[in-house]
C-alpha cells in the first residue's frame, strides 16, 4: 500500500494507493486507486475512484470519476459524468416521441453501460416553443447479430424559447425499454415505449403546455405546489456509427 498526502508513483502496485491528489502506476495495478483528482494506471485489476478523472489503458474492474477514460474493457463498468472508452461504444442518435419533440444524442462509453446525453426542441405550437437538454444511463444488450435490447433511464429539463432565461421548476424523468436493428455497420433504428413522469411548476405557462400535448395520461396528482403527470408514450430513432 502506498499512501500520499499528495502524490503516489510506482512501477507495479499490488494492492492500493491512496493520496490527496494524483496517483500514478506506470505498469498494472491490482485492487485499489483512490485520488481526490487524478488515477492513471497502464492496466487496472481492481477499482478507480476520483473527484475528478480515471484514465488506463486497459480496464478489468470499476471506474468511478466525474470522467472515465479506458482504451480497452475486458470487463468492468465505468461510472461517471463522462465515460469513454477507446474502442468501446459512440453513437450519435436522432430521435422523435409522441409529444413531437425532436432530440439529437450522443452515447458514449460501453455498450452494457453507457452515458446518453441529448438536447431537444419542439416546434409544434409556434407560441408554445421549448427546449430540453438531459442525460441518463443506458444499456444495448445483443439479442443476435442485428438485434439488440435497448433501455435508457434519463433526465430532461424544458426551457422556453422565446422567455429562456425566466425558469419554473420541471423534471422529465423517463425509462425507455426497447429494441434496435443494426442493418449496417454505421447505420440502425431504435425503437421502444416509454413510461414519463413530468414533474412541474403550473404556474409556468410553458409547463402547462408540455403537460397539455399528452392525451392519454396514467396518473395526475400534485404534492404542494407541483403537479406530477406520467403517461405511457413511444420513441423512435435513427442510430449513427
Amino acid at each position: 500500500m502506498q499512501v500520499g498526502g499528495l502524490y503516489n508513483r510506482a512501477v507495479k502496485v499490488t494492492g492500493g494507493q491512496i493520496s490527496g491528489f494524483t496517483n500514478i502506476v506506470d505498469s498494472s495495478s491490482t485492487y485499489l486507486q483512490v485520488a481526490g483528482l487524478y488515477n492513471k494506471a497502464a492496466n487496472i485489476k481492481g477499482v478507480q475512484i476520483s473527484g475528478l478523472i480515471n484514465t488506463c489503458d486497459t480496464l478489468e474492474g470499476l471506474q468511478i470519476g466525474i470522467f472515465n477514460k479506458a482504451n480497452h474493457i475486458k470487463k468492468g463498468l465505468a461510472i461517471g459524468l463522462v465515460n469513454y472508452v477507446k474502442d468501446g461504444y459512440h453513437k450519435a442518435e436522432l430521435s422523435y416521441n409522441e409529444l413531437g419533440t425532436m432530440h439529437l444524442g450522443f452515447r458514449s462509453g460501453w455498450a452494457p453501460l453507457h452515458m446518453h446525453y441529448f438536447g431537444g426542441f419542439n416546434t409544434r405550437d409556434k407560441d408554445y416553443r421549448f427546449v430540453q437538454a438531459g442525460l441518463g444511463l443506458a444499456t444495448s444488450l445483443p439479442i443476435n447479430k442485428k438485434l439488440n435490447f435497448e433501455a435508457d433511464a434519463t433526465v430532461r429539463n424544458t426551457h422556453d424559447v422565446d422567455n429562456f432565461i425566466k425558469w419554473n421548476f420541471n423534471m422529465y424523468n423517463q425509462l425507455m425499454i426497447g429494441i434496435s436493428w443494426q442493418p449496417a455497420k454505421k447505420f440502425g433504428i431504435r425503437t421502444g415505449l416509454t413510461l414519463n413522469h413530468f414533474w412541474y411548476d403550473p404556474t409556468s405557462v410553458i409547463n402547462g403546455h408540455v403537460a397539455s400535448l399528452v392525451k392519454n395520461s396514467a396518473y395526475d396528482g400534485d404534492s404542494g405546489t407541483y403537479k406530477h403527470k406520467m403517461w405511457i408514450g413511444w420513441q423512435v430513432g435513427v442510430v449513427l456509427f
